[in-house]
């Protein structure tokens, strides 16, 4: 998944399990960029350019446990002007 610097990151998820109720479940999400630890507000930060990972740990009431996780890489935001060359014959 790729994103531009600037770009508000927003991490959703769903999750469930067959015992256990939605609601007592325990969700863990985890974001870092290197070694940083990124903190989120309402599950979204800004990007800045470098490479996300997003973790989101689920566990049930027994301490089974499942996990998902996807990298983002960021790229610096484009402020090269275009060109254009004009000719009149």
């Amino acid at each position: 998944t790729t994103a531009v610097a600037g770009d508000e990151i927003v991490v959703s998820y769903i999750v469930s399990d067959d015992v256990t109720q939605t609601d007592k479940l325990v969700v863990l999400v985890t974001v870092v960029k290197g070694r940083e630890l990124i903190l989120l507000e309402d599950n979204k930060f800004i990007a800045e350019e470098g490479t996300y990972t997003i973790k989101v740990k689920v566990t049930d009431e027994a301490s089974n446990s499942s996990t998902a996780t996807i990298d983002v890489v960021v790229s610096q935001l484009d402020t090269t002007k275009p060109t254009v060359s004009l000719d009149v014959v």
